[in-house]
């Protein structure tokens, strides 16, 4: 189920990058976010997140700040 959730948040950022909205800048900081989860293992990382279904979002606000992650 984690994976799959994964999976749904990076849809949601690339939508969000083709929709032009949010600076290349935050952008890239996101991704940079998300690959990071990746390399230390997507399940690992979002286990300890308090919330599963917005852990993603959590987990953007704990590496990119709130500003960012939104």
């Amino acid at each position: 189920m984690l994976e799959a959730l994964h999976a749904y948040d990076k849809a949601l950022l690339i939508m969000l990058a083709e929709s032009g909205r949010p600076p290349e800048a935050v952008i890239r900081q996101l991704v940079s976010a998300i690959a990071a989860m990746e390399e230390k293992g997507v399940v690992a990382e979002r286990e300890p997140l308090r919330n599963v279904v917005h852990g993603g979002e959590d987990y953007l606000r704990q590496h990119c700040g709130e500003e960012a992650a939104g």
